[in-house]
Order: structure tokens, then C-alpha cells, then sequence
């Protein structure tokens, strides 16, 4: 027997982006709201979403993101936990685009994934 196709909605999110971070996730969470009341079950952010774009911004904006999948500790940073908390509310698949990250005095454009519980599922880092 086939197996019986399904489907969903997914959202890309496009913002403005300015020099202030706690401004860039507020808009950000906003358009997650928006996605997932529209009936998205996927919602994913763009590149540098918290910041503005450009690796000369990175040693201002830089956080730590967690090494550990599951739900994110004390020591993630403020977006991380963010993405977390806003997955959680609405229910759905977060990709959060990228923030700059900082890990062992490197510099790296990091691009998180959260499921609809807020649990960290995965981090690519480029």
C-alpha cells in the first residue's frame, strides 16, 4: 500500500533589520506569531536575522550557542533562548535563520533549529 501524502505550511520570514538586538528578536517572534497563526507548522528566519548583516558586526553581536541539543541551559544566549521560548508558544518547527556565535575565540554565522516543545534539535555552523 502507497503511503498517503500530506502537507503543510511552511513560512519564510523576511524583516528589517536594525542595530538593536532586543528590536530585531521582538520582530522576529512577532513574524513566528503570525506564521504559526496563519497555520504554518514551519517557520524559518533569515541569515543575521538578530543583527545587521556583515561579519565586521559579528564581535559586537556574537553569543554563545549551546553544544548540546534539548532544551537550552543558563548559559545560552539571549537569542537562543528566544527561538526557544517562541517555538514553544506557537507550537512549531523554528530554523532560526543564523546569528553570529562565539565559541573558543572564533567567530562563526550559526544557524539553530527548534521543535515545537522549544527543545535545541540541531546547530550548523559555517
Amino acid at each position: 500500500m502507497a503511503a498517503q501524502a500530506s502537507s503543510f505550511r511552511l513560512a519564510l520570514v523576511q524583516l528589517a533589520v536594525g542595530s538593536n538586538k532586543a528590536t530585531n528578536l521582538s520582530r522576529a517572534a512577532e513574524k513566528v506569531r503570525e506564521a504559526a497563526q496563519n497555520g504554518s507548522k514551519i517557520v524559518a528566519l533569515p541569515e543575521c536575522f538578530n543583527s545587521p548583516y556583515g561579519t565586521q558586526y559579528f564581535k559586537d553581536y556574537a553569543e554563545e550557542v549551546p553544544a548540546e541539543t534539548g532544551q537550552p541551559g543558563p548559559g545560552a544566549g539571549e537569542s537562543c533562548k528566544a527561538l526557544s521560548q517562541v517555538a514553544r508558544e506557537c507550537g512549531v518547527f523554528l530554523v532560526g535563520g543564523s546569528i553570529p556565535e562565539v565559541r573558543e575565540g572564533k567567530y562563526y554565522n550559526t544557524s539553530m533549529s527548534f521543535g515545537p516543545d522549544g527543545a535545541l534539535l540541531g546547530v550548523f555552523r559555517k
